[in-house]
């Protein structure tokens, strides 16, 4: 087996795994049902690349089945450094499956408070205030490393680096709206997106 088929399939058993967690939130926090929740703007910027994950997500399946029509975006990077993309990656996906199971009920892909929403604190949360978007962000990284595409990876990691930035504001602003002085303290002693090496 050819490094780059090696690297294909197991970029194609992280996309199962990824939207198999997904799935899994999804289903645990009832979004597939009906819901009593209020919903928030999610900002311009995120309705503005609303339809760039389906072209990603052509060009992924293009990369899995036919990677001769992904060549026009390829990456001449060493194996050693697509190999590194392998434990970010499973780092990734098992960041976002602890995340999942935290937040249970309280997940959302997009900006909603249910009405039994809990301020969630323990888990992952102990240690940043978003670490889904840490873990969305390590495994953008880790793709664009794997797959030594540009498009799949470079292109999909600054589209979520942007909507990560313009929503952040709005969800803590939501989350303070709701859960008010609880909120401000987590907040106070909690780091956004990196936990604290010291202190």
């Amino acid at each position: 087996m050819s490094p780059d088929t090696f690297f294909r399939l197991f970029f194609a058993f992280l996309v199962i795994a990824v939207l198999g967690v997904r799935f899994y939130g999804h289903l645990k926090a009832g979004s597939f049902g009906s819901r009593n929740r209020s919903s928030y703007d999610e900002g311009r910027v995120t309705r503005l690349l609303r339809p760039l994950p389906v072209l990603l997500g052509i060009a992924s399946i293009l990369y899995i089945i036919a990677p001769e029509l992904m060549d026009w975006s390829t990456l001449d990077l060493p194996v050693w450094m697509r190999l590194v993309s392998i434990p970010l990656g499973l780092i990734a996906a098992l960041a976002m499956t602890w995340v999942h199971m935290t937040l249970n009920k309280n997940f959302s892909g997009r900006l909603e408070i249910r009405e039994d929403h809990t301020l969630i604190t323990d888990g992952p949360y102990r240690w940043v205030r978003h670490p889904m978007y840490t873990a969305v962000i390590t495994l953008f990284v880790a793709v664009f490393l794997l797959t030594a595409n540009w498009f799949i990876g470079l292109v999909g990691l600054v589209m979520n680096v942007a909507v990560i930035a313009a929503r952040t504001p709005k969800e803590e602003a939501m989350l303070v709206a709701t859960f008010g002085d609880s909120y401000k303290e987590y907040m106070r002693r909690t780091p956004r997106y990196l936990p604290r090496v010291f202190g």
